[in-house]
């Protein structure tokens, strides 16, 4: 197995401004989310990359995604998670479904800024090699089946960051996001292209769809 890498990323170092989650929310809960906010801010968010030398497809991943893997020289898989620190947080507010609610959509902002920097460190990794890098594809997206989170985990060591699959191959704890990335001279970021698949429920969809 290649030598799996591990980071921790204090949120108050990657911190969301209140006006960034009012886009989210919507006006009218800038008190509430000031304070749940600062909750966030002292945990520690977990992450590692395994970078194989070689290109990885499987056939969870889907014809569309593969063409895009198979044409790589290395694949960076990560793991990336908030930890068991989101859920205490949860439990505070668990009586009270405003907060619980805004507690969970900070949470799943913070999961996607970490998700952005360990992207970021691995184009800057495949950079340093004069190599091109892909967007980040997890399990349960762009039409790759949530069972291929198996052959991902595979290459890791066992429960990376704490993390275990479950039977279904839901990732604990939650706020916690699989992935991997294609490295290699014929490798480019692209935009997302909500053209690779039909999710019509797709997060990235609904981001990037205008």
């Amino acid at each position: 197995m290649a030598e799996f890498t591990g980071y921790t990323f204090p949120l108050s170092e990657n911190s969301l401004k209140t006006e960034e989650i009012v886009r989210l929310t919507g006006p009218g809960f800038e008190d509430e989310i000031l304070r749940i906010n600062q909750a966030f801010l002292n945990i520690n968010a977990l992450a590692g990359v395994t970078v194989i030398e070689r290109s990885l497809t499987t056939p969870e991943m889907g014809s569309k995604i593969s063409k895009i893997f198979e044409k790589a020289e290395k694949t960076a898989l990560f793991v990336l998670t908030l930890g068991r620190g989101y859920e205490k947080i949860a439990e505070t507010y668990r009586g009270d479904s405003l907060l619980y609610y805004l507690t969970d959509v900070i949470a799943s902002e913070y999961t996607e800024v970490i998700a952005h920097v360990v992207n970021r460190k691995i184009a800057e990794y495949a950079s340093s090699l004069g190599l091109g890098s892909s967007n980040r594809y997890s399990p349960g997206y762009c039409g790759w089946k949530l069972s291929g989170q198996r052959a991902l985990f595979s290459f890791l060591p066992p429960i990376p960051c704490g993390i275990e699959l479950t039977d279904s191959s839901l990732m604990k704890p939650v706020k916690s996001i699989s992935g991997a990335v294609a490295i290699g001279r014929n490798i480019r970021f692209q935009k997302y292209d909500c053209g690779i698949c039909k999710d019509e429920i797709c997060l990235y969809r609904k981001k990037f769809i205008l």
